[in-house]
């Protein structure tokens, strides 16, 4: 199913991230394309400073209807759990001594079995919950926190 343009943005930034999983995958698996360790580690560092506005647009504007919704509950604990979790785990990257493979393999998988339940479940049943008008209202209010927060709009 085509992503409804209010969760666009959200989708383009998942993509981002993902492209970060790919090159920790590689350094991981030895991949002959691997850029160096610590090259992909301060990469990852850095997706950090996407994602946390990211984690808050999701939460800020996504959970209202979560929570009012007795078909997304669950939706809305998981979304709160992984983000908690995930959040932790980049702090704890950030002030890690060396870059350490393990740590941002573990990382990276949790992201990645995140941002892949996001768009095959938690989008999709928001699109199918969610009226046209109930999806466009949250459209404008996803660009307008973008704009406030100086995160990219429609790129």
């Amino acid at each position: 199913m085509k992503r409804h343009p209010a969760l666009q943005d959200l989708s383009r930034d998942h993509f981002v991230a993902l492209n970060h999983v790919v090159q920790v995958r590689r350094v991981v698996e030895q991949d002959a394309f691997a850029k160096p360790l610590a090259e992909v580690w301060s990469g990852f560092v850095g997706l950090w400073h996407d994602l946390e506005p990211h984690f808050d647009e999701e939460e800020e504007l996504l959970l209202p209807f979560l929570d009012d919704d007795e078909r997304a509950a669950g939706h809305a604990a998981r979304l709160r759990d992984e983000h908690g979790r995930i959040r932790q785990a980049f702090l704890e990257l950030g002030v890690a001594p060396a870059p350490d493979e393990t740590l941002l393999w573990n990382l990276a998988e949790e992201l990645r079995i995140h941002i892949r339940w996001e768009e095959d479940h938690l989008f999709q049943d928001l699109q199918e919950w969610l009226s046209t008008a109930t999806l466009e209202a949250l459209g404008a209010r996803n660009e307008a926190f973008r704009r406030s927060r100086g995160v990219p709009v429609g790129t």
